[in-house]
């Protein structure tokens, strides 16, 4: 009687459970799973940065591109998936008895979890719906889902959608993306070591994706054993075979993508970030930036040769802005995108020393105060300057009292509070950005935050449009005022050159700038050193930037001049560093005159 019943109960159960799981998943497929929502795979990023003529600079997050139809890809690309993923793909209706009871075994002879049984109409399903939990609901809702979405569409659409949607590690989603990312061409070219390699990724693409050299190994010994299904499948023959074997793939460095235009894409991400724009799970982001790809390309391979042979722990960043509406054109942070990530242009402030001089000229003009010029000194001879310069700019400005001065510089965004009167030695600290942005200001009176977007959108619906703002400084006879002291001081080499030159060193010639000012551009470059400790020699500084200034001038003016400039060297406001010996100096100087007597009497009150 007992064996009856439990025979009953085991036909029963036999007929319940299937019945109960095919209810159960018909519920969850028409709930998560639409045919709509299979095909709508428009390409779609994370973050999507484009340059000023919509053309794209770069993402970050999710990217994907369509792939072609199979009709438009040769056969072993994929062949290779389904030798990798699901060898018996065309014989099964979405689900694998043989794969699942494979996967089993080889499980229960590791003792873990080594190998899954998915088959490919799964593995679709489960890009689909998106859930990525591992419970044994989800795996067979997955199941049933597989067996209605083999019913609805044939073998090649399902192919082709899965290759849409697979995921290939670095971020890249589909095959289009993953091909044109880790190989720079189109899925359609993809030799057979190169297919083998991308359908090694895809069962663990954390630890497949082409990143590293580590990651990359893994890769390339997975991707022989895809080669060698792929044999066996008879995909491909014997001489394929050994040809794709000693084939050695050539992947692009996810690094080296980025050289060029990695900074401004990274940048414009942050500053997206910080307005509150992010991208979500359902959404992407694009910004328009001000960049000009062109510009900033030709400025990437200038700034690669002036850096050439230099020492490894020199360091460079630079900056072209517009002159007339302050528009970031074009941005390098480093040497290398390679190297450091760090971006010292805007992330970094540094000692001005004599740039100071110019900038309390312009901030003397807003008062109608001005003081002496030096005497411009050569590279060449580095003779020192008058040493009384600072007190005689410290003096002058300080007819305007610094409580007046403290709140003009606060109008235009002045990074520091200004506590005494120490800044007009040089040792304020400005990144490059705002050193191009206070030189944009006085030359045209109108200070204008620097800028890098343009314009934010959701998909395609625009949330965000940078609007013009600027601050008047003073009027534009002050202004041509400013450009005519700034023309004044450029050594005789430079007279009627249509782009004067501003150099400094400072800090114990620790850090080195070179300011070229445009009539439609500004351009800025630092080079230095990060650790702080040493500097290089003065010679070292004087070959750096005079082979900046004869390339980076034909990138403002469009052509060369000063060719010659190593022989007649390069003008400096201030060729010397100051230490705090120079503190000890002209302070007391300053403190003893009566205008800073006043001021100081001022302030006691």
């Amino acid at each position: 009687m007992t064996t009856r019943l439990t025979i009953v109960a085991l036909i029963s159960l036999a007929i319940i459970i299937p019945v109960l799981c095919v209810s159960w998943g018909y519920r969850l497929w028409k709930s998560d799973l639409s045919l709509q929502k299979a095909f709508s795979l428009e390409p779609k990023y994370g973050v999507l940065v484009l340059d000023r003529n919509d053309e794209i600079l770069g993402h970050r997050g999710l990217r994907r591109h369509r792939a072609p139809s199979l009709k438009e890809l040769p056969l072993h690309v994929p062949a290779a998936f389904i030798s990798a993923e699901d060898r018996y793909f065309y014989e099964h209706h979405g689900f694998s008895w043989r794969g699942m009871l494979r996967s089993a075994w080889v499980n229960l002879m590791a003792m873990r979890f080594k190998q899954g049984g998915s088959t490919i109409t799964q593995q679709l399903v489960r890009n689909i719906i998106e859930r990525r939990e591992k419970t044994l609901s989800r795996k067979v809702s997955e199941i049933v889902m597989a067996i209605f979405l083999e019913r609805q569409l044939d073998k090649p659409s399902i192919l082709s959608l899965y290759l849409d949607r697979i995921y290939f590690g670095s971020g890249f989603h589909g095959l289009g993306a993953a091909a044109q990312g880790y190989f720079g061409k189109p899925a359609k070219d993809l030799s057979i070591a190169e297919s083998a390699l991308l359908a090694a990724i895809v069962k663990a693409p954390a630890r497949y994706a082409l990143d590293d050299e580590r990651s990359y190994r893994r890769a390339i010994d997975r991707q022989r054993y895809v080669l060698r299904r792929m044999l066996e499948d008879e995909w491909i023959k014997q001489e394929d075979y050994h040809q794709a074997l000693a084939e050695a793939p050539r992947v692009q460095s996810l690094q080296a993508r980025w050289q060029t235009h990695g900074f401004s894409v990274d940048w414009a991400v942050l500053q997206g970030s910080r307005l509150g724009f992010d991208s979500g799970q359902d959404r992407s982001l694009t910004i328009q930036t001000t960049i000009d790809r062109s510009l900033q390309e030709e400025l990437f391979s200038r700034l690669k040769r002036i850096s050439k042979g230099q020492p490894p722990d020199l360091e460079f960043a630079c900056m072209v802005l517009d002159s007339k509406t302050s528009e970031t054109l074009a941005v390098l942070g480093s040497r290398s995108y390679n190297q450091s990530q760090f971006n010292r242009s805007y992330q970094s402030r540094r000692a001005v020393g004599g740039l100071m001089l110019p900038l309390l000229r312009g901030i003397g003009l807003k008062f109608n105060i001005s003081f002496p010029f030096s005497n411009a000194s050569s590279f060449d001879s580095w003779q020192v300057e008058q040493g009384q310069l600072p007190f005689e700019a410290g003096a002058a400005l300080s007819q305007v009292g610094l409580g007046t001065l403290r709140q003009e510089l606060l109008r235009l965004k002045w990074p520091h509070r200004l506590a005494d009167w120490s800044f007009v030695l040089g040792f304020q600290a400005l990144s490059l950005e705002e050193v191009l942005s206070y030189f944009s200001a006085f030359r045209t009176g109108q200070y204008r935050r620097p800028y890098l977007i343009r314009q934010i959108a959701y998909d395609s619906s625009q949330v965000f449009q940078k609007r013009h703002r600027s601050v008047a400084i003073y009027g534009n006879q002050r202004a041509k005022l400013f450009k005519r002291y700034i023309a004044m001081s450029s050594p005789a080499w430079l007279k009627g050159a249509p782009t004067p030159a501003i150099a400094a060193i400072t800090d114990d010639r620790q850090n080195a700038w070179l300011l070229l000012l445009g009539k439609r551009f500004l351009l800025g470059l630092w080079v230095g050193v990060d650790s702080g400790q040493g500097g290089h020699s003065p010679d070292l500084f004087r070959e750096v930037l005079t082979s900046a200034h004869r390339e980076l001038s034909k990138i403002i003016t469009g052509e060369s001049f000063g060719e010659d400039s190593s022989k007649e060297g390069l003008h400096f406001f201030w060729s010397r560093e100051l230490s705090s010996k120079d503190n000890d100096v002209f302070l007391p100087q300053i403190a003893r005159s009566k205008a800073f007597g006043r001021e100081r009497h001022r302030s006691s009150l």
